[in-house]
C-alpha cells in the first residue's frame, strides 16, 4: 500500500503545487483547515451519502487531502521553531473586515426553555 499509493500521492500533489509556488503561506494552517474543511463536504457527499460528483473524485479528494496534511505538518514544525513568524496570525485588511465572522445561532434549549417560561409569566400576569 504504502509503496503504490504514497508516490502516487506525492506525484500528484508535487504536480498540483507547481503553480502555487508558497502559496499555502499566506493563511497558514487556517487556510490548510479551510481547504480539508471544504474537501470533506465533497467527500461526505461521495462516501457517506454515496452521490456522484461532478468534477474531482473521492480518489483525487484523499490525494489532496494528504497534500494538505503534509503542508500542515510541515507549518507546524516551522511555526514551532522561532526564528520563523507565525503564518497564521492576522493578516493585512487592506480595509477587508478581518474579525472573525460570527452566524447567528438558534437558541439553546436552556435558553429556549427560559423564553418560554418568560413568555407564560408575562401572559399569566397580564
Amino acid at each position: 500500500m504504502i509503496n503504490t499509493l504514497l508516490p502516487r500521492a506525492v506525484k500528484r500533489f508535487r504536480d498540483k503545487s507547481i503553480d502555487y509556488d508558497n502559496a499555502f503561506e499566506d493563511l497558514g494552517l487556517a487556510g490548510q483547515y479551510s481547504d480539508m474543511h471544504r474537501k470533506m463536504r465533497k467527500l461526505r457527499k461521495a462516501m457517506w451519502h454515496e452521490e456522484i460528483l461532478a468534477d474531482e473524485q473521492p480518489e483525487e479528494i484523499l490525494e489532496d487531502l494528504l497534500g494538505n496534511i503534509l503542508i500542515s505538518l510541515f507549518l507546524y514544525e516551522r511555526e514551532s521553531n522561532p526564528t520563523y513568524p507565525r503564518a497564521s496570525g492576522p493578516q493585512p485588511s487592506s480595509g477587508q473586515d478581518t474579525e472573525p465572522q460570527r452566524t447567528l445561532t438558534a437558541p439553546t434549549e436552556s435558553q429556549a426553555r427560559k423564553q418560554t417560561r418568560d413568555e407564560v409569566r408575562k401572559s399569566s400576569s397580564s
